[in-house]
């Protein structure tokens, strides 16, 4: 998956890590993530209501290429406009907005890196001010190209340069770049004399721990097994036969999670996406998600994992960086010590399918959340430390950690569903296949020999009719009750199912 695949949940800002003092810094952290995992939002702020208004709030780091060098612009979200970048350069670099032009770099936000693309053109096509990161397609990290007027006076937070005609840096005086770079903590940080001025050698000790990671693997998974209902992991991948596993697919996976950690999989359900050649997947707001979420309590299931799909790769290349941090974004939102899975599905060599289950390790969901990890634009089976951070590998440093090193297996197998009888009514979601009304008539027709409770036990069934001609607070109860219990369904109900599929006419 790629492009807005991330769904990056709150981290503290890079600028307020700098800023507090050592022996807060790792509690200040800790608190803050741990708020988002558990649902919560600072009071002073109206909390987001729906995952896909969480996803736009969450903090990310996108990086401007310009004369100058490299600057970042820190605390923005998928949500934020073009014109707002360029306010924000404005105050920080002195480099008047109305002579910016941001165009995109290659391979961001394109075929290149796999993004959503959007709003504006490709490579090198100026874009617009009043397109959003969002709809761009642009993650935690990507860069993007900043073009403006020759001999304009930028200002970093090295110093002030001058950029003359002929593109070469002029100091303007006073401390200069390296100096200040070579008082910094640590790249992208102050000194440690502009944090405060007195320091222990405790406080100086815990600072520089706070950003340093010394690798290890996790050897275990906290969900010890996932079973997949068969009929419905069968549905989805027969649908990706038709395109012999070559474009790639995005699920939600409901179920039940025992306190052993054993994950139970029973609704496979295909969030909207849609997908191009030239500009790779890209997963859409859903204005059904809490729609889905809600049916689903109803009938006594959640959220449990996601599963994606790609097309075969080499041997041993199992998730790429951008998979890693997806995982691990949905991780994080799903709690501390969560079996939330992700399962992915591919070809083998002989066509079979494959199907595996993975988690990624508790340090993996850390340096996330604390915005350490980057998709590494040169090599996809790895991820790029960020500059401000250490990754300490055998005793070494290291710049990029391979992917592999954050991954965890976990066992899958199938089942039969006790709660549904079929998953044979088509998904929705799917731009090659829409649902339409007369799936319903079909649906009953193969099923007429059932009980109705045993007619409507189909998650898309009940999923497509909610909304259309059941009410999700009035109807749905009810129905999803007899259909857990195996109970009587309403006349009233039938006939308003049928009269859906066309059957009354």
């Amino acid at each position: 998956p790629a492009g807005r695949l991330h769904r990056r949940p709150k981290a503290l800002p890079r600028d307020e890590q700098s800023t507090v003092c050592a022996c807060d810094a790792v509690s200040a952290a800790s608190a803050e993530g741990a708020l988002w995992a558990a649902g919560g939002w600072p009071a002073a702020a109206t909390p987001p209501r729906t995952r896909s208004e969480r996803r736009a709030v969450a903090a990310m780091i996108i990086r401007l290429r310009c004369r100058a060098g490299t600057w970042r612009v820190t605390g923005v979200n998928e949500s934020t406009t073009l014109e707002d970048v360029k306010r924000r350069v404005e105050a920080e670099h002195k480099v008047p907005a109305s002579r910016q032009v941001l165009t995109k770099t290659a391979g961001v936000g394109g075929a290149g890196g796999g993004g959503a693309g959007g709003a504006g053109g490709g490579a090198g096509a100026p874009l617009p001010d009043s397109a959003t990161l969002g709809s761009l397609g642009l993650r935690h990290g990507d860069m993007l190209q900043l073009e403006y007027d020759a001999a304009i006076e930028a200002v970093s937070a090295t110093g002030a340069r001058v950029v003359s005609t002929d593109g070469k840096l002029v100091s303007t005086g006073g401390a200069t770049a390296s100096a200040r770079a070579k008082k910094a903590f640590r790249p992208g940080l102050m000194s440690l004399r502009d944090m405060k001025m007195h320091w222990t050698l405790t406080e100086m000790t815990m600072m520089a721990a706070q950003y340093e990671f010394k690798m290890e693997r996790q050897k275990t998974a906290w969900c010890k097994e996932v079973s997949m209902y068969g009929d419905a992991a069968n549905n989805f991948q027969l649908y990706l036969r038709n395109f012999r596993f070559t474009r790639p697919c995005f699920a939600v996976l409901y179920g039940t999670a025992s306190e052993e950690g054993e994950v139970k999989v029973e609704a496979v359900y295909e969030v909207p996406q849609t997908f191009s050649e030239d500009e790779g997947l890209a997963i859409l707001d859903d204005e059904r998600e809490e729609q889905v979420d809600k049916l689903a309590a109803l009938l006594g299931l959640q959220r449990v994992g996601i599963m994606f799909s790609h097309a075969p790769r080499a041997k041993g290349f199992n998730f790429t960086a951008d998979e890693v941090l997806t995982s691990a974004a949905y991780q994080m939102e799903a709690g501390e010590k969560s079996t939330f899975v992700t399962v992915k599905v591919t070809a083998n060599d002989d066509g079979t399918t494959k199907m595996e289950a993975w988690q990624v390790s508790d340090q993996c969901v850390e340096m996330m959340s604390r915005e350490a990890l980057l998709v590494n634009p040169e090599d996809p089976k790895t991820t790029l430390i960020d500059e401000t951070f250490t990754a300490i590998v055998e005793a070494k440093e290291a710049k990029t950690v391979d992917n592999d090193f954050f991954l965890v297996a976990v066992p899958i197998k199938m089942h039969d569903s006790e709660v549904f009888a079929s998953a044979s009514f088509p998904p929705a979601n799917r731009e090659t296949r829409p649902q339409v009304g007369e799936d319903i008539a079909e649906h009953l027709l193969e099923q007429r020999a059932a009980p109705d409770a045993a007619k409507l036990a189909d998650f898309h069934l009940l999923l497509f009719a909610t909304g259309r001609v059941f009410d999700l607070d009035a109807d749905m109860p009810t129905i999803c009750s007899a259909v857990l219990n195996k109970g009587e369904i309403q006349e009233g109900h039938m006939l308003m199912l049928k009269s859906l599929a066309g059957m009354l006419d």
